[in-house]
């Protein structure tokens, strides 16, 4: 059966997302595959919402100055706000409920290729792998304050020049991720660096598996540690352990089959995985409070009733 969340390039995300005509297009600049950087509230006019479970090739980075953008990344609901950043790392699912008409702020976005043509740093590389993890961060006024220029200068680069000075471009976004990493870490960096690498290859794992059924010791001997030392780093870096993130992969693989009307019950239990489909029932009853049944009845009536509403 064909994937269900779409994994878009930038293009079929923009074709996708962005209401078509010149203006919508001029925000992102002839360059727009390799990265961007918009004012949010100049793009929000053009934006079709919300944006359903969804990944992309790229990586994108946004803050914001005021006002609200509701998401889901990392299997968490996520109200980022004022002095509030988030970094959606290149394919991680993640889906937008709804942006407040105030809002202010940057989002940037570029792809692995461009980023990897500069001199990438280990805070880059940190700061994006946590993301799978702990795609939010906050701001102090004063943080704020310091963070703010290097988007501002980001963007009036990008806005004379486009891609013509991408060295220049990268340098701004090492200071950023590394920035936003330094806010990040709360352990000395001498004892979070490998473990944010071990989770890093982890979440890559389970990425590369969405909706698979794996077990702990398998993902351990996948990414080269033992299974005690995979769930120490797991923990230590997200409060989490390996098998909660893998119960909650699958979970966010099953709900998304569950809104397909095309799927019954045990279908959708085949498909991850569960040869007892009685026993995928109480898996997802455990962690959905409801039987698949009564999850897809409510997530039927929740269209229902938003389509009435925006139609």
């Amino acid at each position: 059966m064909t994937e269900i969340i779409p994994h878009h390039t930038t293009k079929s995300f923009r074709d996708a997302f962005l209401h078509s005509g010149e203006a919508g297009e001029l925000l992102l600049g002839s360059g727009f595959e390799q990265c961007f950087i918009l004012r949010i509230e100049q793009a929000f006019p053009y934006l079709k919402l919300p944006v359903p479970p969804s990944r992309e090739n790229a990586h994108t980075l946004i803050f914001i100055q005021s006002g609200t953008i509701m998401l889901r990344a990392a299997g968490e609901e996520f109200c980022v706000c004022e002095n509030n950043g988030i970094i959606l790392p290149a394919g991680i699912v993640f889906s937008i409920e709804k942006i407040s008409s105030d809002i202010r702020g940057f989002a940037f976005h570029f792809s692995p290729a461009w980023l990897s043509k500069g001199n990438t740093s280990f805070s880059q590389d940190a700061a994006l792998s946590a993301a799978f993890t702990h795609p939010l961060f906050t701001c102090t006024p004063a943080e704020a304050a310091y963070i703010l220029p290097l988007f501002t200068r980001l963007e009036n680069e990008y806005r004379t020049h486009e891609l013509q000075r991408s060295d220049i471009l990268r340098s701004y976004l090492s200071a950023l991720l590394t920035e936003i990493e330094y806010l990040r870490t709360q352990t000395p960096m001498q004892s979070l660096n490998a473990a944010r690498l071990i989770v890093s290859r982890f979440f890559a794992l389970l990425q590369s598996r969405v909706g698979q059924p794996l077990r702990v010791n398998y993902c351990a001997q996948a990414v080269h540690v033992s299974p005690g030392h995979l769930c120490r780093a797991v923990k230590s870096v997200t409060g989490q352990s390996p098998q909660y993130w893998i119960d909650e992969a699958l979970m966010q693989r099953a709900r998304v089959l569950l809104r397909n009307p095309l799927y019954n019950v045990a279908a959708v239990a085949d498909e991850l995985g569960f040869e007892d489909h009685s026993y995928f029932s109480r898996f997802f009853r455990k962690h959905a409070g409801v039987s698949p049944g009564t999850w897809r009845k409510e997530a039927e009536k929740s269209i229902f009733l938003h389509e009435m509403y925006t139609s």
